[in-house]
C-alpha cells in the first residue's frame, strides 16, 4: 500500500485492497441482489444507492472468498486511516457511517460539503468531519472525484483506480462532486468519521440537529419519489436538470 499526501488533509491510499478482493466484493454484491431485489436504497445523490453488508461468519463471505471478518477488518483499516488524516490516535475516532454503494449510468453528485452548507454553515451532519471512499471496479466511464479543495484554491480531478481509497476533510474548505456516469456501474465503500464523541457536543446542539436531520429525510423520501417517477418513464436528470432518455447514459 502507497500513500500519497495530495494536500494537507486529502490522502491516497493506493491499493488498500487487492483486485482479487474487489472484484470478489463486486460479487458479493451481485449475490445480494440475487437474494433481494430490493438490496439497493436510494440516498441523497441522484441515482445513488446504499446496502447493507453481510456481518462477520455470513456464509456469502466465503462463497466469494472473503474472510469472515473481512468487512470488520477493512472498517478498521477505514479507522486507522481517518486517524492519520486527523491526526488522532486511532482510540480517538468515531464511525458516523460505514456503508457500500452503487453508482448507476446517469448518477452524479453535485458540489458539496460533507459536514456543513455549501456557504460553510454547520449542522445536522457536523460530525461528518472526514470522508473517505474505496474504489471497487474501474469498469465504467465519468464518475470523477472532483475537488475544489483548499477553499477553491486547489482544484483538480481524481480518476479512481481499483482497490484505491481517498479520505479528506469533508468540510467546507474541501468542495467536492462526483461527476456524472455516463457508462457503467460505479462501485464503492464509503465512510465517514469524527474525531470527538457524541456527548461532548452539547445536548441542545444534538437536539437541534436531530429536528434539522428529520427535515433532511423528509426531502429526500420526496426528491427519491420524483427519481422514480423518472426512471419508470425510461429517463434521467442530468446535472444542468436536462432530461435525456435513459439509454443515451448506458442504461
Amino acid at each position: 500500500m502507497k500513500l500519497t499526501k495530495i494536500t494537507e488533509d486529502i490522502f491516497h491510499y493506493e491499493n488498500l485492497l487487492t483486485a482479487d478482493e474487489c472484484s470478489s466484493v463486486v460479487n458479493l454484491f451481485h449475490k445480494l441482489e440475487e437474494q433481494d431485489p430490493d438490496y439497493w436504497k436510494s440516498i441523497s445523490f441522484y441515482e445513488s444507492y446504499s446496502g447493507s453488508y453481510p456481518q462477520d461468519n455470513d456464509p456469502l463471505l466465503a462463497e466469494v472468498g472473503l474472510p469472515n471478518n473481512w468487512f470488520s477488518d477493512l472498517e478498521n483499516k477505514f479507522k486507522q486511516c481517518a486517524a492519520e488524516v486527523a491526526g488522532q490516535p486511532v482510540e480517538k475516532m468515531s464511525k458516523i457511517s460505514f456503508h457500500v454503494q452503487r453508482w448507476l449510468a446517469g448518477a452524479f453528485a453535485p458540489k458539496h460539503s460533507d459536514n456543513s452548507d455549501n456557504e460553510g454553515n454547520m449542522g445536522a451532519f457536523t460530525r461528518s468531519r472526514y470522508a473517505g471512499f474505496l474504489y471497487l471496479n474501474d469498469d465504467f466511464d465519468g464518475g470523477l472525484l472532483k475537488f475544489e479543495a483548499d477553499y477553491g484554491k486547489n482544484n483538480f480531478s481524481i480518476q479512481p483506480t481499483v482497490g484505491s481509497f481517498y479520505i479528506f476533510h469533508g468540510g467546507h474548505k474541501n468542495m467536492h462532486e462526483v461527476t456524472l456516469v455516463t457508462n457503467g456501474t460505479r462501485y464503492t465503500i464509503g465512510s465517514f468519521w469524527d474525531d470527538r464523541e457524541e456527548d461532548e457536543y452539547p445536548k441542545e446542539l444534538r437536539d437541534k440537529w436531530a429536528t434539522e436531520l428529520a427535515g433532511v429525510r423528509q426531502y429526500q423520501k420526496e426528491e427519491s419519489a420524483e427519481w422514480q417517477e423518472l426512471r419508470d418513464k425510461g429517463v434521467v436528470k442530468l446535472p444542468d436538470g436536462k432530461i435525456i432518455p435513459a439509454e443515451e447514459v448506458g442504461r
